[in-house]
């Protein structure tokens, strides 16, 4: 994430750029299999996972981090390579 606490950002074009900082620093650390990153700087625990008509807990980072090694683990064989944001539009709401 980046290094400024965005709670201490002063206008909305700070917060619209720290926010897309965490978005490609997130879509960095998916793309290079970093679960760790992810489980412990990008998700808050507890974090809720939904799909296939499920609703997953994860309590902890330790427990974040584990669903994202089961998650990113079978995509080099399905022949993923990475992921990649071409463009977004920052839309913070107050």
């Amino acid at each position: 994430m980046p290094s400024q606490d965005p709670a201490s950002s002063d206008t909305p074009a700070t917060d619209e750029v720290l926010l897309t900082q965490a978005v490609e620093e997130y879509v960095a650390a998916f793309s290079a299999g970093r679960a760790d990153f992810i489980g412990d700087r990008v998700y808050m625990a507890p974090a809720y996972f939904f799909g296939g008509g499920d609703v997953e807990v994860r309590l902890t980072s330790a427990d974040v981090r584990e669903r994202f090694e089961e998650m990113l683990a079978p995509l080099p064989a399905q022949g993923y390579a990475r992921s990649e944001i071409r463009g977004s539009d920052v839309c913070i709401l107050s």
